[in-house]
């Protein structure tokens, strides 16, 4: 954060996205890829979610971009490749 801070411009908003959890997409890894909300909260920061999704085209292009996340991530047992796939984003924004 300090870092941060340092680059910023002076009492510029300092903004976070990250994954939200609790949707689909998290639920397709073996590990927990959701941002900790009370760690930004006690920080300063509040947050608000954005539902989206991804939408894709086949289920190759949807092979493609999860197979990265299942690299490092580990894929969940009995997770499934869908055309959509319901996705929370995280908005923290420094109060």
């Amino acid at each position: 954060m300090e870092e941060a801070r340092r680059v910023i411009k002076r009492d510029g908003p300092i903004v976070v996205v990250d994954n939200a959890g609790d949707d689909e997409f998290c639920g397709l890894f073996d590990r927990d890829i959701s941002s900790d909300a009370e760690w930004w909260e006690a920080r300063g920061f509040a947050c608000q979610i954005l539902n989206t999704a991804f939408k894709f085209d086949s289920l190759e292009s949807a092979q493609k971009l999860l197979s990265l996340y299942w690299h490092y991530n580990g894929r969940r047992k009995g997770s499934e490749l869908k055309m959509e796939i319901e996705y929370k984003v995280a908005i923290y924004v420094e109060a």
